[in-house]
Parts: C-alpha cells; structure tokens; sequence
C-alpha cells in the first residue's frame, strides 16, 4: 500500500523578544520540557554517542558556562 507523504523544511528564526516569552512560559510552568540528560561540553563526544543511538527520549543538553 502506497500512501502519499508531505513534507516541509523550515527555518526558524528567533528574536530576543521571542525567546524572552518563551522563557517566560517555561517559567511560569505553560511549557514543560523532558531532559533526557545533562553534559558538560569537556564530554561531547558522549553526548553525540548518545544522540545517535536513536533511543533517547528527551533532549541531551551541553553545559558550555
């Protein structure tokens, strides 16, 4: 069975005004995230290996401060 699939690329491009709202819904708990793990940049490349074992539910977040 053939099914006919749409697809669409965007870019978004996102202002300081915007990305202060969004801050701010996530504050005030509207938006709620899932971090699936944390790592400083010094271990990146455990990071990557985790992104492309294709199982992880979440975002892998870089700490670079």
């Amino acid at each position: 069975k053939h099914r006919k699939i749409k697809y669409a690329h965007f870019m978004a491009q996102f202002t300081t005004k915007l990305l202060e709202e969004i801050g701010g819904l996530l504050d005030a708990g509207a938006l709620k995230t899932h971090i699936a793990a944390t790592y400083p940049l010094a271990d990146v490349q455990k990071a990557l290996e985790q992104s492309q074992t294709g199982r992880t539910r979440g975002k892998i977040v870089l700490q670079i401060i």
